[in-house]
């Protein structure tokens, strides 16, 4: 069901917000995650494909809610597929750009030091759009 309402709301041209929204739905978790590590190791790259899928359908409909000015439901929208991603930059961006629009500096803030809590968690680096994103939102704080 998820790839039907995602493959209909993305092949068109203007994105169908109803039809994401109901992919995204239908989305509780990173797929297999209630699956001990290692179980299904030949579903790795289905595993992968499904949240690359998730991840373009949150990021996609965080956008279309963004641009309408429902900062409310396009920060439901990146947080669902971060339940699916936790180290998903671009929805980490949406999520910034989503906080900064609405006005709430302090969100622009608590995301960014999640952020960088995951980054040295992981130990790696944001990506370079990720960290001159950070670094410009946070400076523009009043």
């Amino acid at each position: 069901m998820f790839r039907d309402f995602a493959r209909r709301g993305l092949a068109e041209r203007e994105c169908v917000v109803a039809d994401l929204q109901q992919a995204l739905d239908l989305v509780r978790g990173k797929p297999f995650g209630n699956v001990p590590p290692g179980r299904y190791a030949w579903s790795f790259w289905l595993q992968r494909e499904m949240l690359d899928a998730i991840v373009d359908v949150a990021h996609t409909l965080a956008d279309a809610y963004q641009k309408s000015g429902d900062f409310a439901a396009a920060r439901r929208a990146a947080m669902r597929g971060l339940l699916a991603e936790p180290v998903s930059e671009i929805l980490y961006r949406d999520l910034l750009r989503i906080e900064y629009r609405a006005g709430n500096h302090t969100g622009v803030r608590e995301t960014a030091d999640k952020l960088t809590a995951l980054v040295a968690s992981l130990d790696v680096e944001l990506d370079d759009e990720t960290s001159v994103l950070v670094s410009a939102l946070l400076a523009r704080r009043p």
